[in-house]
């Protein structure tokens, strides 16, 4: 899966280098995406703060949230229950539960010790915030 300034998505075939959906998803520009382990499902997020959940062999929008602020980094659990993004104006991640329709955003517990989120603590925090929720 790619993203564009435009805010486009193409979903590629990755055996044939192929397209295989083009979706105008976002209205600002593509910042993050993240493929489900099992390649079912991914996720994207823009400049605009929108996150959308979406199917990759339909091409559909699976789930739908607005977090007011750029994407800037998306992980995911391996079971696709939960994402933790990184947002341009918060020092600590968000984490998005997926086992709702439309999406429902938690606010984790922050302690006086906690870590800020940051590119090189992204995978460390996410496994951290998966493993308690």
């Amino acid at each position: 899966v790619s993203g564009s300034r435009d805010g486009q998505l193409i979903v590629w075939d990755p055996q044939h280098g192929s397209e295989i959906h083009s979706i105008k998803r976002h209205q600002s520009a593509v910042t993050s995406i993240r493929l489900s382990v099992d390649g079912s499902v991914f996720v994207s997020g823009c400049q605009q703060g929108i996150i959308h959940v979406s199917s990759v062999k339909l091409g559909t929008t699976l789930s739908s949230l607005s977090l007011a602020s750029p994407v800037r980094q998306i992980a995911m659990a391996p079971d696709v229950s939960k994402i933790w993004v990184r947002l341009d104006q918060l020092t600590h991640p968000a984490v998005l539960d997926l086992r709702h329709t439309p999406a429902v955003l938690i606010k984790p517990e922050i302690n006086a010790n906690s870590r800020p989120a940051s590119p090189g603590n992204i995978f460390l925090l996410s496994q951290y915030f998966f493993k308690i929720l």
